[in-house]
């Protein structure tokens, strides 16, 4: 099942978040000669392992984002827990919960605190929002990248300071930049079978949470949308211990289902 959007205010502030992509510089990549001494499939395995070591995630970010219809800034709270659960906290200026999206691997929930007002609906495995699965989202915002190209072709290059990595199949290209000296990815891009760029994302900005470099400021193209989004971490923990029911939602007894009056961002089947 596909979600859909209907467009309001507040639909790039919540794309900007669900949508942005992280990286992690964890196992060090000894800097390769050129060419690149390295194969794809052992720089793929650095990256997989990388990523395995965070299991949970929480933070807070602000974000601007900048397209030819919007202009605007916002915070926001995330928690994930691997391998499929989100829970996205849209903020007011006035730091207050103004809507909710819940992903807990069985449904999706979207809650508008102003309306008191919430939507629900089965997840299957082909949810996708913007082209991105959410277990892909979910991926990059703890420190990963999604990896749809990595099945069939490989290439890796070497330009001195930094690895470019290649992949490619019958479904289009994947370009990965990563730091050598650090192991950092510090840029990714996606493009489609016929080369049009879908997605390009700039790490900047690294910052220690644990044993673990995130990039505090992750800059983000969609050229669909001619948007820019920029998302800066205030603070962020990784690996921390969550509550049990932080993904799973009982609407209040007042609320009721569907039907937002002031047309918020609203999920459909």
């Amino acid at each position: 099942m596909i979600i859909r959007f209907v467009r309001v205010d507040l639909l790039f502030v919540f794309l900007a978040f669900i949508l942005p992509a992280c990286s992690s510089g964890l196992k060090s990549v000894p800097h390769p000669a050129s060419p690149c001494q390295f194969s794809a499939q052992s720089l793929l395995g650095t990256i997989e392992e990388n990523s395995s070591r965070i299991s949970t995630l929480k933070g807070r970010a602000g974000m601007k984002v900048v397209s030819t219809r919007e202009n605007l800034r916002a915070r926001c709270l995330v928690f994930i827990q691997k391998p499929d659960q989100l829970r996205l906290e849209v903020l007011n200026p006035l730091n207050m919960p103004l809507f909710l999206f819940l992903n807990n691997g069985q449904e999706w929930v979207y809650y508008s605190f102003p309306e008191n007002r919430y939507l629900r609906g089965k997840s299957e495995d082909n949810t996708s929002l913007l082209g991105l699965k959410v277990k892909d989202i979910i991926l990059c915002v703890s420190g990963g990248i999604p990896l749809p190209y990595n099945g069939e072709k490989g290439e890796c290059t070497s330009d001195g300071d930094h690895t470019l990595l290649t992949l490619s199949s019958d479904e289009g290209k994947e370009r990965i930049w990563i730091d050598a000296g650090e192991s950092r990815i510090v840029k990714g891009e996606l493009y489609d079978l016929f080369g049009a760029l879908k997605l390009r994302v700039d790490f900047r900005e690294f910052q220690q949470a644990g044993d673990i470099h995130l990039p505090r400021r992750i800059e983000i193209y969609l050229p669909e949308n001619s948007t820019w989004i920029t998302l800066t971490y205030e603070e962020v923990q990784v690996n921390p211990e969550l509550e049990g029911d932080l993904f799973d939602f009982t609407p209040p007894p007042s609320a009721e289902r569907g039907g937002f009056s002031s047309e918020p961002l609203i999920p459909n089947p």
